[in-house]
């Protein structure tokens, strides 16, 4: 399921594995407190949610060779980090 190769699927799989990050993320701040100041800045959990498609983005490229789904994972992956760098002032 997850092995197509589609541009349109790779920005799809980028913004689920970002937003779980994310999420993941966002409960850890909120269950541990003592976390809370390493996530002051919003742009830290915006960016640390970035990383599960650094993998992902390897996976699909060199292991298993799906170049349109790995570069939409790439796309995703930029654009996000644009925005938290562009709009997080």
């Amino acid at each position: 399921m997850l092995k197509r190769d589609h541009l349109l699927f790779g920005l799809l799989l980028g913004a689920v594995f970002a937003l779980i990050t994310y999420g993941l993320l966002l409960l850890i701040s909120i269950v541990i407190p003592s976390s809370q100041p390493y996530f002051a800045n919003p742009r830290t959990i915006y960016l640390l949610a970035c990383i599960p498609n650094l993998v992902f983005m390897r996976l699909y490229l060199v292991k298993w060779k799906l170049d349109k789904t790995g570069q939409g994972i790439l796309l995703f992956t930029f654009l996000a980090v644009l925005l938290v760098f562009v709009l997080n002032k």
